[in-house]
């Protein structure tokens, strides 16, 4: 592991979970699709670079992402299930998104759905307000808890 980011392997282990692959990389740190060793059910487990943890405030901006998201509890918030610490690396474990089926095709963002359901990159006004209002609640959940 380097300091700035994990770049765990599919195959190898991280504590008791099962790199499957990255899911994802963004400013803090890295998401990978994880299995249990124990209970066999796949997460999400999200990576807080080393180089990041140094940094003032980060680590505990880190740790109340964690605690907030798993009192949350909305259909469209994913929920935060454990966390720790491992070999100096601080993660969240969370439930892992797979997305949906629609007409025979699996989506799992929202630029998934707009390529399989919309004309010219739109979705149909109602539809997208529909998408906006679910998202808003959201947020909205998100904010009471102080999260944003």
């Amino acid at each position: 592991m380097s300091d700035e980011s994990h770049n765990l392997e599919p195959g190898s282990k991280f504590g008791k979970h099962l790199i499957m692959r990255k899911l994802g990389q963004g400013g803090m740190g890295e998401v990978y699709e994880v299995e249990h060793e124990l209970t066999r059910k796949r997460h999400a487990l999200k990576l807080l670079n080393k180089e990041v943890t140094a940094s003032s405030g980060a680590l505990s901006r880190f740790n109340r992402e964690a605690t907030v998201m798993a009192r949350l509890e909305h259909p469209g918030i994913v929920k935060v299930d454990d966390s720790g610490e491992t070999d100096g690396c601080h993660w969240f474990r969370m439930e892992l998104m797979e997305g949906f089926e629609v007409s025979g095709k699996r989506v799992i963002t929202l630029e998934d759905y707009v390529e399989f359901k919309g004309v010219d990159g739109r979705l149909p006004p109602l539809e997208l307000k529909s998408i906006l209002m679910e998202i808003l609640d959201a947020l909205s959940c998100a904010h009471e808890k102080g999260l944003v």
